[in-house]
């Protein structure tokens, strides 16, 4: 076989994989999706491939909307995947998904900082509302930034 054929044929397999991820999240088909997406990022082409880490950003939002608890580390997946989107993308064609999906991920955060905190548990309440400011750009966070920094030391000096 020639060298171009095979490249041609890697395309090809290639955008299947990603078009069978794309089907699979939208069919809500989160597992499939997974592995779909999994493989694609392994490969050394896909990895490069802006598709490849928006499919992987919405699936791990999915999963962590959906399975939170089977699949823990989705929320920080998604997030990743979201920013490499962004560094991966040649065009802004992503750009304004990407942000928004970043910024609702990290919001979970600081939701989940309120929610130990009206519940008492102020050690989780720390924890979120950290892992929240350390991520958000302050700018960007406004208001909600600043009730992360209040709670966030309030639920710290509870612990005292």
């Amino acid at each position: 076989m020639s060298l171009v054929f095979l490249l041609i044929l890697n395309t090809i397999t290639a955008q299947t994989l990603l078009d069978e991820a794309q089907q699979q999240l939208a069919a809500n088909e989160l597992t499939a999706a997974l592995q779909s997406v999994e493989t694609a990022k392994a490969d050394a082409a896909l990895a490069q491939n802006a598709r490849t880490w928006y499919l992987a950003g919405f699936t791990y939002k999915s999963l962590y909307e959906s399975t939170p608890d089977q699949y823990p580390d989705s929320r920080e997946l998604a997030l990743s995947s979201f920013s490499t989107c962004l560094t991966t993308a040649t065009d802004d064609s992503y750009k304004e998904d990407c942000t928004n999906m970043g910024q609702y991920m990290l919001t979970t955060y600081f939701n989940d900082g309120v929610n130990a905190f009206n519940d008492g548990n102020y050690e989780q309440a720390d924890h979120f509302f950290g892992i929240y400011v350390s991520k958000q750009h302050p700018e960007i966070g406004g208001e909600t930034y600043g009730n992360a920094l209040f709670y966030g030391g309030l639920a710290a000096e509870y612990l005292n």
